[in-house]
């Protein structure tokens, strides 16, 4: 039975397979998600909220789920949710961290410069309550109002832009810390040619692009399917990243279509870092091993190979 207390609800993951495991993180899981209105899922029910459908979608898949904690509320901006995190002084250990803050700093008109060490420092919150475990920490991209009947009452070009700018501030923090990046501003631009997808108050999303949401998170977790993983190709995907290495930091720029999952091992064989990766995207992980075996999986192939990051 899912427990609901004002803002905030609890679900625990147990029994994870390992295909959720990888992304998700070790049993139990709880859940902390951070955020504003499109966390706290206004115009729509609680149900329809997307950690909750999170949360359905992973006991339909034989999960028993019992809590998920949400701190968010709507207008909420950086420094709103600086301060409710500083009241409600959440515990330190959670297993999965999300954030997704941004929209009504630019909606209020904000500088923009105080976005990314607002922002880094929440990063640094969330970081701290997954345990300081980089890999169990999510960045949710921002979503476009511009394409829902209330954004057209506006400067359209200006909001998409604007927009654009904080996704790529977020995008940059989340790359320069590591951790995962869910890219749902696509979804999100394809509210005015589908109704639907966006709630009745004609702003925010509806269930249904929300389920869209937890479609792709779910989709970036069990991207490397254990079925299928030894009758990959390991050479198909030779040749298709560029790979640098500076002191403590694994740089790689993708040259393919297609999504793929990344991970880093010591020279222990330990995995150290997860990351995923957009078709033709970039990201820099910082390491603190001089050292790393990297495996990359995509639904074309897989390749591994070895670098070496420092002196």
């Amino acid at each position: 039975m899912r427990r609901i207390i004002g803002l905030c609800y609890f679900l625990v993951l147990t029994t994870i397979p390992a295909r959720v495991q990888n992304f998700l993180g070790n049993e139990p899981i709880k859940i902390l998600a951070l955020g504003d209105s499109y966390t706290i899922g206004e115009g729509v029910g609680v149900n329809a909220r997307w950690p909750v459908q999170l949360a359905d979608s992973l006991e339909q898949r034989q999960l028993p789920v019992d809590t998920v904690i949400i701190i968010a509320q709507t207008g909420w901006t950086t420094n709103n949710l600086l301060n409710a995190i500083e009241s409600r002084n959440p515990d330190t250990d959670f297993n999965f961290v999300t954030l997704l803050i941004g929209v009504n700093n630019q909606y209020q008109g904000q500088d923009i410069n105080i976005y990314k060490p607002q922002f880094e420092e929440l990063l640094d919150e969330a970081i701290a309550f997954a345990g300081n475990d980089t890999s169990q920490v999510l960045i949710v991209s921002i979503p476009d109002y511009a394409y829902t009947p209330f954004g057209l009452t506006g400067d359209t070009a200006t909001i998409s832009d604007e927009i654009d700018q904080y996704n790529n501030i977020n995008k940059e923090v989340a790359n320069a810390y590591g951790v995962n990046y869910l890219n749902i501003t696509p979804i999100s631009r394809q509210g005015l040619e589908d109704e639907s997808l966006v709630a009745g108050d004609g702003l925010h999303p509806s269930g249904k692009m929300y389920s869209l949401w937890v479609e792709k998170l779910l989709q970036q977790a069990t991207l490397q399917e254990p079925d299928y993983i030894s009758t990959l190709d390991q050479s198909r995907l030779a040749g298709q990243f560029q790979i640098v290495a500076s002191d403590n930091t694994f740089m790689i720029n993708s040259l393919l279509n297609e999504p793929v999952l990344i991970r880093l091992y010591n020279v222990q064989g330990q995995q150290i870092r997860v990351a995923y990766l957009d078709a033709f995207g970039q990201i820099s992980i910082p390491v603190k091993d001089s050292f790393v075996i990297y495996h990359i999986t995509g639904k074309q192939g897989q390749f591994t190979g070895k670098i070496l990051l420092g002196p």
